[in-house]
């Protein structure tokens, strides 16, 4: 296999899958999405980065 350039492989456990896959269902549910519509790692990911900022911004208004 040929590897490209800046491309590194990352091994994650079952467990770490497993647990990720429950988040996003969790978020998915929240979020009000279709549990068919499939978001990505990094969907999910910048959704929950975007939640962060709106609470740390609303904490710091208070």
């Amino acid at each position: 296999m040929e590897r490209k350039k800046g491309w590194h492989p990352i091994y994650v456990s079952e467990a770490v899958l497993s647990k990720l896959d429950k988040e996003r269902e969790e978020i998915k549910e929240e979020l009000g999405i279709p549990k068919e519509e499939n978001l990505s790692y990094n969907k999910t990911l910048a959704i929950i980065l975007k939640r962060y900022k709106e609470l740390k911004n609303a904490v710091k208004t208070r």
